[in-house]
C-alpha cells in the first residue's frame, strides 16, 4: 500500500532514483544536479555534496552510489565516481570510464556490471 513520507528538499524534474539498504537516493537530470538522500527509518531527507560532474547518471554497485558520465566544461565524459560515505566526498571509482563518453543516460547495475543505457553527447 502506499504511504505518505516527508517532502523532498525541493521540487525535482526528470529524476532517477537508487535504492542501497534503507537508503533512497534521488536527482534530478535536469538543472540543479543535487542528490537527496531519503532515510526509511527516520522519514528524513539530507542532500549530499556536489558531485564532481552533472548531467551524470545515478546508480549504486556493492552497496555504493556512483555517477556515471556527465557533463564537465561543457565536454560529455564517461568518468565514474562513488560516493565515500565516511568523508562525505565523492572520489573516482575504480570502475574504468565509459569507451563512449555521454551525459544523462540510464545506469543499470547487476553484481559486478555496470550498462549505461542511452544519453547524450556533447562536443
Amino acid at each position: 500500500s502506499w504511504s505518505p513520507c516527508a517532502d523532498l528538499p525541493e521540487a525535482l524534474m526528470v529524476s532517477q532514483s537508487v535504492v542501497i539498504g534503507d537508503l533512497v537516493f534521488v536527482n534530478s537530470l535536469i538543472e540543479n544536479y543535487h542528490i537527496h538522500q531519503y532515510s526509511t527509518n527516520d522519514n528524513e531527507w539530507s542532500t549530499l555534496p556536489r558531485p564532481m560532474v552533472v548531467a551524470f547518471g545515478l546508480g549504486q554497485l556493492s552497496g555504493k552510489l556512483i555517477t556515471v558520465g556527465g557533463v564537465d566544461k561543457g565536454q560529455s565524459v564517461g568518468n565514474v565516481y562513488q560516493f565515500n560515505e565516511e568523508s562525505q566526498q565523492w572520489e573516482e571509482s575504480p570502475i574504468p570510464p565509459m569507451s563512449t563518453p555521454r551525459h544523462r543516460p540510464c545506469v543499470i547495475t547487476h553484481q559486478s556490471n555496470v550498462a549505461a543505457c542511452g544519453g547524450f553527447i556533447v562536443e
